[in-house]
């Protein structure tokens, strides 16, 4: 890293602004619901020969729907691929099911078969509104891992200026002026947020997690530099949730606000996702 890299470095820890951006999507968070509820009922049976397999799926499912920046009807997510794999092995072993987690498996089984066909994009969306708020400026939208890197970076807008990146893009001597970190806080590296290399930095996730994110103090230093000492504080401003509406409208006419994107400021935001 060079003298000037850690001069911005240091500039980025004294003055970040970091913002806690929660997401609602009521199709993303009824299949979370469903299925940590299944999950958390199966206890040490997820492990069983009978449960490994499907509770595998399931919680590669949750991983992909909470990190991954696509749309849930797109291709290389395979969520319809999985309900229906999950559907059929439900349907095949319900004779040797206990009762009480025959209800959960089928709830966790039908909301990922509904947002399996949504086309809304809710955690880019927000992502997109929060790098975007001061016009095109290259801002960096990171993900925990590169599977999906090529296809979230094809899928951005291209006058957008925004670049894919992933979270070790934040952990080298790279600066950016915007950054979204897009997952659940308790899955975001600690370090990510002491050190930041953006000055204006968005920890995306949905709504369902409870866990907000923070800042640890780095370390002493006896120069008493307040971006080293552990008496540093530094506020992360929470956004009112992100709300995105879905793709498949329910039976009755529902009106969606419109908005003015504002995920630096204390308004709620409603989106008409998939556009």
């Amino acid at each position: 890293m060079t003298l000037r890299q850690t001069s911005k470095l240091y500039e980025y820890a004294r003055t970040a602004d970091i913002w806690d951006t929660p997401v609602e999507f009521a199709p993303a968070l009824r299949f979370l619901s469903a299925a940590t509820h299944l999950l958390r009922a199966l206890g040490d049976l997820a492990d069983h020969e009978l449960w490994q397999e499907p509770t595998a799926r399931l919680r590669s499912c949750r991983r992909v729907i909470c990190t991954v920046p696509l749309p849930f009807n797109s291709v290389p997510l395979q969520l319809a691929d999985q309900a229906a794999w999950l559907e059929d092995w439900a349907q095949r072993q319900r004779p040797v099911l206990q009762p009480e987690h025959v209800r959960p498996l089928g709830e966790a089984v039908e909301s990922l078969k509904a947002l399996s066909a949504e086309g809304a994009n809710p955690l880019a969306s927000a992502a997109e509104d929060f790098l975007t708020l001061d016009g095109p400026a290259g801002g960096l939208m990171a993900v925990p891992s590169r599977k999906f890197l090529s296809v979230i970076s094809n899928s951005l807008p291209p006058t957008s200026g925004i670049q894919a990146g992933v979270y070790s893009n934040l952990q080298a001597g790279n600066s950016y002026t915007s950054a979204a970190l897009v997952g659940p806080p308790s899955w975001i590296p600690p370090s990510l947020l002491t050190a930041p290399r953006a000055a204006q930095l968005a920890v995306v996730h949905y709504q369902f997690f409870r866990t907000e994110p923070s800042v640890d103090p780095l370390f002493d230093s006896v120069f008493g530099d307040a971006a080293l000492s552990m008496g540093v504080h530094r506020d992360i401003e929470r956004s009112r949730p992100y709300t995105v509406a879905s793709t498949r409208p329910a039976p009755q006419a529902e009106t969606v606000a419109e908005h003015t994107p504002s995920l630096r400021t204390a308004n709620t935001m409603t989106a008409v996702a998939g556009g």
